[in-house]
């Protein structure tokens, strides 16, 4: 598994908080995306995006948007 310097600061901020984990969720579904090429967000995410983010959500404790 690797992550980015985003991930590593939400873990380092989440053990220092006390908390026990967290659960990651992307909120733009479309793989391989280059953001950065984008002209439009159109298509960025599908029907399930919004099913998968509040199924997430609804487990979670607490909501941590970064």
């Amino acid at each position: 598994m690797t992550s980015d310097t985003a991930t590593s600061i939400i873990c380092n901020n989440i053990y220092l908080l006390g908390m026990g984990g967290f659960v990651l969720t992307n909120l733009i579904s479309k793989i391989g995306a280059d953001v950065k090429k984008l002209k439009s967000t159109k298509d960025l995410w599908n029907a399930d995006t919004d099913k998968y983010i509040k199924e997430t959500a609804l487990k979670s404790d607490k909501i941590i948007i970064a």
